[in-house]
């Protein structure tokens, strides 16, 4: 696949908000099951990380309003996305 192949909205989205291959792995990792409730262990087990770097991953993907948290425990993360622009991206 070439950058060609790429739509335009996913390579402006990858630019603008995606900064690291750690932060699309996790975005990826919550948008394969999208009603699975992760932990931040259950996130390091699978990406074999640390959950320092995960936290700030899923703290970086809040904060670029890629997801909402929509879960009231701080340690309880799924895909929400933050708007339907968002969303038609991801999925």
């Amino acid at each position: 696949m070439s950058k060609e192949d790429i739509p335009e909205k996913v390579l402006h989205f990858i630019n603008e908000r995606i900064d690291s291959v750690e932060l699309l792995q996790v975005l990826l990792l919550l948008h394969s099951n999208p009603a699975r409730i992760w932990t931040i262990s259950d996130i390091t087990s699978e990406l074999r990380s640390a959950n320092s770097s995960i936290i700030k991953r899923l703290e970086d993907l809040y904060s670029r309003k890629v997801l909402v948290r929509e879960l009231a425990e701080k340690d309880q993360h799924r895909f929400s996305p933050s708007s339907d622009e968002v969303k038609s991206v991801i999925v």
